[in-house]
């Protein structure tokens, strides 16, 4: 997976203090106040012979967020943010192939 080809990704505002306005995918981050929670990602693989395998940290500055899985791995709810923070994929953003479209 090719995670620095955007394509088919969707982006709203930025963090113009990063001068970021691509960030990794599957990363949640803000820089809007201790312990916010305001940036949002989703991972959704719903209809694809794969399952996230990826784990998720925040850190930063006052940091706070999670990343929440679906009952079948496919989909991954995140949030992150603090005084510049961000929750992110723990290393390569991982998926594993399943032999057939899980419902």
């Amino acid at each position: 997976m090719d995670v620095s080809d955007f394509r088919f990704a969707t982006s709203t505002g930025g963090i113009p203090q990063w001068d970021a306005y691509t960030v990794a995918y599957g990363m949640a981050g803000d820089c809007s106040g201790l312990n916010s929670s305001a940036g949002r990602a989703n991972v959704d693989l719903t209809g694809l012979p794969f399952v996230v395998t990826a784990t998720w940290s925040t850190n930063g500055y006052y940091a706070a967020g999670g990343a929440t899985r679906s009952s079948n791995n496919q989909i991954v709810d995140i949030s992150g943010g603090g005084y510049c923070g961000n929750t992110s994929a723990n290393g390569p953003f991982t998926v594993s192939y399943r032999n057939r479209i899980p419902r």
